[in-house]
């Protein structure tokens, strides 16, 4: 979805919160994705991040984007995480960022790896700090992503 990132003004006319009863219905089912992204449907990672984001005071276009991703795992539950290791030996991992995605101007980071096929590890988040640039956003990604690098390796080298 390409507005995912997107967040419409409070000043707008057609932005509305959602109810207390709706509030928290809304933060009950992010809650569930949020495991259930980590656990089995990755591919959803990018969406859970931000709406993780909005749970403290949802909107009518949150709630829109939540039943978006439902209708997605709906339409794809025979979807299966295939992981494969083909060499111990080959690890391969993947960064990138997106700059300046969130409205306070953050950046968003995806980190990936791999030992064959499948992602044996994966992580979308919100960048902490904000960057003056797309390659600030790419050093910064690379700068939460290497602990996990190095602690993988030194883990498969024991």
């Amino acid at each position: 979805h390409q507005r995912l990132f997107e967040i419409r003004d409070e000043k707008d006319a057609d932005h509305e919160y959602l109810s207390d009863k709706q509030a928290t219905e809304f933060q009950h089912v992010t809650a569930q994705l949020l495991f259930l992204c980590n656990q089995a449907r990755r591919n959803i990672q990018t969406v859970v991040a931000f709406l993780t984001t909005r749970v403290n005071m949802p909107n009518k276009d949150d709630w829109e984007k939540l039943r978006r991703v439902l209708a997605y795992l709906k339409n794809t539950k025979y979807m299966k995480l295939t992981i494969n290791v083909a060499d111990m030996s080959i690890i391969r991992w993947w960064v990138d960022a997106s700059d300046r995605t969130h409205h306070d101007c953050r950046g968003h980071s995806g980190i990936m790896m791999s030992l064959g096929r499948g992602a044996s590890f994966s992580k979308s988040t919100k960048q902490r700090i904000n960057t003056k640039s797309s390659t600030e956003s790419e050093l910064v990604s690379l700068d939460d992503a290497l602990p996990l690098i190095l602690w993988c390796l030194y883990l498969i080298e024991a």
